[in-house]
């Protein structure tokens, strides 16, 4: 059994760790565009009635591009403070972090094509043949 010193550490640094949530959400708009962009997947698939792996692939592929982004936020910030002018080597840095969210974004973007894309087309031939 963990004893309540352990316990209250883990408390804190839960605590620590959605404090940084809540401040990555606050300061980056690409952020913010994620999460609603998420919440339509989330709308979508309750609609759409997605299966079981319908909803591991597109909830995985969402955390995936969330923390990449917040991950990207946290290295942009600290190249700023470690370099606070302009430095091509932090550039590099920066476009390589970048780059990352956006591989995140191409994968997350190919599975709601693949989960989506079928249903949608159902749809339409259920209205089209009406």
């Amino acid at each position: 059994m963990k004893e309540p010193q352990e316990r209250f550490r883990t408390l804190e640094k839960f605590k620590a760790a959605f404090s940084g949530i809540v401040s990555a959400i606050r300061s980056e708009v690409n952020l913010r565009i994620q999460l609603v962009v998420f919440g339509i997947v989330v709308a979508l698939g309750l609609w759409f009635q997605l299966d079981a792996m319908e909803w591991v692939a597109v909830l995985l592929v969402s955390g995936l591009v969330l923390s990449a982004e917040i991950m990207n936020t946290s290295i942009e910030k600290l190249c700023d403070v470690l370099h606070p002018n302009r430095d091509p080597g932090i550039g590099k840095v920066k476009d390589l972090s970048a780059g990352a969210v956006l591989v995140a974004a191409l994968a997350a973007a190919a599975v709601g094509a693949i989960v989506f894309i079928p249903k949608v087309w159902q749809l339409i031939k259920t209205f089209w043949e009406k």
